[in-house]
């Protein structure tokens, strides 16, 4: 899976349209945990770059699910979390 330069522009221009605090929503896991996700760390470096340029943390959580784990890991100050299902792993 990948996030390409069109996506990431999206992003950008979206993140910088709101003043609003922001939570990003994606399946797999952009926090390094799960290498799924080839561009993780151009994501993570769009969330964090906005954060700096408004001078506070906007983007506020990062959600994902794909690897049906339990845990809070904290990217650029950002806390990611990663919810496990009803399925696969209990």
């Amino acid at each position: 899976c990948n996030v390409n330069d069109e996506q990431l522009q999206w992003l950008e221009a979206d993140l910088q349209a709101t003043r609003l605090p922001t939570v990003i929503m994606i399946h797999q896991p952009i926090d390094g945990y799960d290498k799924h996700v080839r561009s993780s760390p151009k994501v993570r470096e769009v969330l964090a770059k906005e954060n700096r340029r408004v001078g506070f943390r906007k983007v506020i959580l990062v959600l994902s699910g794909h690897a049906h784990l339990d845990y809070i890991r904290e990217t650029d100050g950002i806390p990611h979390v990663q919810i496990n299902s009803a399925s696969y792993a209990w």
